[in-house]
């Protein structure tokens, strides 16, 4: 590939286009910094992208022009030229020393032994012994803590660097790949007594509009393009975090007004049912740390100290911005359940005499986001492209390949099943390339190629299918941004061999819809973060569905705060970590064992939660699921209840277009009945 074909390629990436008016000047100058000062396409891109943003922290925007690079020139010139300075001064620095001074300490634990004098002088003048210890007496003011151990310090060094915890469940490791027996075993199934499994469907089935994908607040290519790790301010973290706790805590005072209010409220209803009360409800909640003699409700996200878990006897609550972010104890004593970690938002009822500290009585969280709502006659249009045929839907999480090969085997077997079922969808969620496959890094091709190698694979093995491919990044994938939020992959229609109008490039986390169905994904480990922080007393059901609901009761799909080390977590872009509304299907690939739940009914209206595990599990096959969506009956098309409430209008001559403007829209349907049509199984590839 020609220099200037990679130079438009790269800059592509960053969003950045040469200008077709200069008469290719501005081309021209990225060329000749290029061969000037040895640097490739890919570098200096990235140069050029950190430049941009240099500025833009100076409220300077930045196009692609020769005055622009000629700048970004002389910064690449004074770079190496630093670098040349420093590397005149390594290379004259022994002799300089040496000669400087007479002595010198270098920071070791290494001793000279008796005899070994001559051997070590290398080691000397490199700087990796204590020229000031004596050969006779060696240095024994602080030993090496790591010489010496026993069982137990081995023990707790152990469970320290562990990964799994004891309560959580890891994935059983199987038999290596190619000498597996137990290709296509079902390991897990829900629903698998009431609902059948879908088929392979005949070409007669395959209606044309039988599949419609959509995604819910997709990301802008703006917005793509803008989203960088590392340049988060930390104004527009508090803002974007405090947004979200004031949010959540209105919700939370609608839900439980003051109980004066409701009694007002009833006796005002059996007066005169259209008049809207007010439920005083900003009355009944009082900000964190006042002090009061009786029972109020204080609300705020829930923190700890640094360095520490939540405790029972160590629960903070720190208010909203409002409240100038003061933070209380919780005593939770009193409490018989609850299930807490850093980062929820609660309002807790309780007595804070103190103004420092609160008894609490009992916690209240937001009621759940309602589930998406879908016109009648759509439904009905989308049942009918249905058929008979339910939808058959599979989803796959990375990595595709097993430790000890990069050869795709799982990937591909996968495909060959694709092509045998016919399914009309199929979820890739990422790693494509982990970042931590040693043999992914002696590959002399670009990250990027390679990726672009696979998706044409599964391009071409699914061309004459009518499955719709549907592709979420990881943050271990070597070739995307390791940041969460991620942006989609950005892909051109140019770089597949064949049309690429059957693939849909989601954004992690991502909220999408197939037919009347909405599924949310989290490709990150949400359940194991938040089950390691977690502060849980008298729950007896499921640990699983109690880690899953937390996400739909915090309307959020990584609600922890802070994340863990090393999540690399951009708070300034929390708004897209939120759920618009509330999945029938939540997706949330872990380490730990696969599973698939119903969630709590009271709380979700029948939703499903699903882990499908990795395919490839080490160097052994692992799991995928699949997922079976009968068609609606006939008792399943009920719509909601649609309530009118009239306003008073004395005017007589509006009175017919208020009638009008208060009519009822199209009715629409929000329960989707996912348990009486839906099945899903944990199949071994």
């Amino acid at each position: 590939m020609r220099l200037e074909d990679e130079l438009q390629r790269e800059f592509s990436e960053i969003d950045m286009e040469f200008p077709e008016d200069d008469d290719g000047e501005a081309l021209a100058k990225a060329v000749d910094i290029c061969q000037t000062y040895k640097v490739d396409a890919v570098s200096l891109a990235a140069k050029f992208d950190s430049f941009v943003f240099s500025q833009r922290a100076l409220k300077v925007t930045i196009d692609m022009s020769l005055e622009n690079l000629t700048k970004l020139e002389s910064q690449v010139k004074a770079a190496q030229e630093k670098q040349t300075q420093k590397a005149k001064r390594r290379s004259l620095g022994g002799l300089t020393q040496s000669s400087q001074h007479k002595t010198k300490t270098f920071n070791s634990k290494v001793h000279l032994q008796p005899g070994a004098i001559g051997a070590d002088l290398d080691a000397i003048f490199a700087g990796s012994i204590n020229s000031t210890t004596s050969p006779d007496k060696p240095n024994n003011k602080r030993k090496n803590q790591n010489e010496y151990t026993t069982p137990a310090k081995q023990a707790k060094n152990n469970r320290r660097h562990s990964i799994l915890t004891p309560t959580m469940e890891a994935s059983p490791e199987s038999e290596s790949f190619n000498s597996r027996t137990n290709e296509g075993e079902i390991v897990c199934s829900l629903n698998a007594e009431t609902v059948a499994a879908a088929s392979a469907p005949s070409d007669e089935d395959l209606k044309p509009d039988r599949v419609h994908v959509s995604q819910m607040k997709p990301w802008t290519r703006e917005e793509a393009s803008k989203f960088r790790y590392m340049f988060q301010d930390e104004d527009d973290k508090r803002t974007m975090l405090d947004n979200i706790t004031v949010n959540m805590m209105d919700q939370i005072r609608k839900a439980n007004p003051k109980p004066e209010a409701k009694e007002e409220k009833k006796d005002a209803d059996a007066v005169d049912e259209t008049d809207d009360v007010d439920e005083g409800a900003e009355v009944y909640f009082t900000p964190v740390g006042v002090s009061s003699q009786e029972a109020v409700v204080v609300g705020g996200r829930l923190c700890c100290d640094e360095g520490e878990k939540l405790k029972p006897t160590a629960v903070l609550l720190e208010g909203d911005k409002a409240g100038l972010g003061v933070r209380m104890k919780l005593r939770m004593g009193l409490v018989q359940q609850y299930a807490l970690f850093p980062g929820q938002v609660i309002c807790a009822k309780g007595m804070n005499t103190s103004g420092q500290a609160m008894v609490v009585e009992s916690i209240l969280e937001a009621p759940k986001l309602p589930h998406r709502s879908l016109p009648v006659p759509q439904v009905e249009q989308m049942n009918l492209n249905l058929g008979t045929q339910p939808l058959s839907i599979i989803v796959a999480a990375g990595p595709f390949t097993t430790t000890d090969s990069f050869d795709m085997k799982p990937l591909s077997d996968l495909l060959a099943r694709v092509r045998n079922l016919r399914p009309d969808a199929v979820v890739f969620l990422g790693p494509f390339l982990p970042s931590n496959h040693q043999q992914l890094h002696s590959q002399t091709r670009k990250y990027q190629d390679i990726f672009l190698d696979l998706l044409n694979d599964i391009n071409l093995k699914t061309a004459d299918l009518h499955t719709k491919i549907l592709i979420v990044p990881s943050q271990e994938d070597v070739h995307a941004p390791s940041v969460f939020p991620q942006p989609p992959f950005s892909i051109k229609p140019s770089d597949f061999q064949h049309e690429r109008g059957k693939f849909t490039f989601l954004p992690n986390p991502a909220t999408f819809t197939i037919n009347d169905i909405t599924f949310g994904v989290c490709n990150r480990d949400v359940l194991f973060e938040i089950g390691k922080a977690e502060l849980q007393q008298g729950h007896k059901g499921g640990r699983i569905e109690r880690l899953a609901q937390h996400l739909v009761s915090q309307q959020s799909y990584y609600p922890l705060f802070p994340g863990e080390l090393g999540s690399n977590v951009d708070y300034t872009h929390a708004d897209k970590i939120q759920m618009p509304v509330t999945p029938d299907v939540l997706i949330l690939p872990s380490r730990m064992k696969y599973f698939a739940h119903e969630m709590d009914k009271s709380k979700t209206a029948g939703a499903v939660c699903l882990n499908p595990a990795s395919l490839a599990k080490g160097s052994a096959g692992g799991t995928y699921a699949h997922i079976t969506v009968h068609p609606r009956k006939d008792d399943e098309m009920e719509p909601d209840e649609v309530q009118v409430k009239p306003e008073p209008d004395d005017n007589k001559e509006n009175k017919a277009n208020k009638a009008s403007s208060n009519a009822p829209e199209d009715p629409t349907i929000s329960q989707h009945h996912v348990m009486s049509r839906m099945r899903v199984d944990i199949l071994r590839i």
